[in-house]
């Protein structure tokens, strides 16, 4: 990328100099707006296969483009636009200022590129957000070359102050991306994509337009949730009951989705809420047995296969979900219970087994007339109570947890 050295490039930020920051105009930036995220995104191309595979994946529409000021000097822009229509571009000068461009020619400073070797640099950004106030948004976009040595925290609470400044940070990969949307809970204000040359980057775009797609649809999938009626309760004997602890704590109604078969999956609550008889455990999940299958968003897997480290997807009332990490499995002999309910409106049943005791619970509707919800445990649950299922009603088989078009009977 031409680097004149591991600061911004060109030496001291001649805008931050500037005591009101009259230059800097706003700039219709793209941002992950339809679902629970309203971050910046912007996809720094450097060649033809950069802008095809934006185009096809349709990235184009929800990311805002960075170019180099060469590109429009050789006419490289100009041959990209002719590819489809890009949407907002953002110029990057050669001492690293951003500014808006148009048709016209380059237009006003929207912000700034730094890029960051050490600690020393690191304080030179975190200086920028001391600054006197701008009249417009002012990007800030920060490139590591090792995020492993750079104490991004320290940046993105500094910038947390500042609501006139946007922290956008470079990433080459989409797990760099995660992570950085989730340090501190609440991350940078946007990130800066970086494909690399060649057939990699066209494969990196089309990774990031599916990743941009997740983040649309509400962080992670959005369900909609079938009400099952139970129309048997058996106690089973004793089996490998499997509790999974997460690495951070759930919220009431929220939960795993967990089965005996893999065709309709029942809501499992977390041991969030106060008992009797043992302190709340809001990390915790009572999951069933070895046996039991999992909903893991995009495919099924076994209980007995999850260990620490993996990633579940988590699963509230409303049915959003979002990613969570596994801190470790419990495996013990316990006495189980076995709860068998009806899809109401599909009239197909379903089964689970789970440990007979009084902090495991399923997840329902209130009542018939109310959007409300209520956990059911395990040891009080009845004939005609409702729960809270999802239904895949799609025919097919799973093969390795993924949706296979064959034919299984599961009883």
């Amino acid at each position: 990328m031409g680097y004149k050295g591991c600061i911004y490039r060109g030496g001291s930020s001649p805008l931050v100099s500037q005591s009101t920051g009259s230059r800097c105009m706003a700039i219709r930036t793209r941002a992950l707006s339809s679902g629970g995220d309203d971050r910046i995104l912007w996809l720094h191309a450097h060649e033809k296969g950069h802008i095809t595979s934006m185009l096809e994946s349709g990235l184009g529409n929800r990311c805002s483009l960075v170019v180099d000021e060469a590109d429009i000097d050789n006419g490289r822009l100009q041959d990209w636009q002719r590819l489809g229509t890009l949407g907002d571009i953002i110029v990057m000068r050669e001492g690293g200022a951003l500014e808006e461009w148009s048709s016209d020619g380059i237009g006003n400073v929207i912000g700034e590129y730094w890029e960051v070797c050490g600690p020393e640099d690191v304080k030179m950004v975190e200086d920028l957000a001391k600054g006197e106030a701008f009249e417009h948004d002012h990007h800030v976009v920060m490139d590591a070359k090792d995020w492993k040595v750079i104490p991004v925290e320290n940046v993105i609470a500094a910038f947390q102050k500042r609501d006139d400044m946007k922290l956008l940070i470079a990433v080459s990969d989409v797990e760099e991306a995660e992570l950085m949307l989730s340090i501190m809970e609440n991350g940078s204000d946007g990130l800066v994509f970086l494909p690399p040359p060649g057939d990699g980057g066209g494969s990196m775009v089309r990774n990031v337009a599916a990743f941009v797609e997740k983040r649309m649809n509400g962080l992670e999938d959005t369900r909609k949730y079938q009400i099952g009626r139970v129309m048997k309760v058996k106690q089973v004997g004793l089996g490998d009951r499997a509790c999974i602890d997460l690495a951070e704590n759930l919220s009431p109604g929220q939960g795993l989705f967990l089965s005996s078969f893999a065709r309709g999956f029942f809501l499992v609550h977390s041991e969030c809420e106060e008992t009797s008889y043992i302190n709340s455990r809001p990390f915790r999940v009572n999951a069933g047995p070895v046996h039991s299958y999992i909903d893991l968003g995009d495919k099924t897997g076994y209980v007995a296969e999850i260990k620490s480290g993996d990633e579940v997807t988590v699963f509230d009332q409303d049915g959003n979900s979002k990613r969570s990490v596994v801190g470790r499995v419990k495996l013990e002999k316990r006495p189980l219970v076995m709860i068998e309910a009806e899809g109401i409106d599909s009239g197909i049943s379903y089964s689970i087994m789970l440990q007979n005791a009084e902090t495991v619970k399923l997840v329902g509707p209130e009542d018939a007339s109310t959007s409300g919800w209520k956990t059911l445990s395990v040891s009080e649950i009845s004939e005609g109570d409702q729960v809270y299922l999802f239904e895949y009603l799609e025919s097919g088989a799973r093969h390795t947890g993924i949706l296979i078009n064959e034919t299984i009977n599961e009883y």
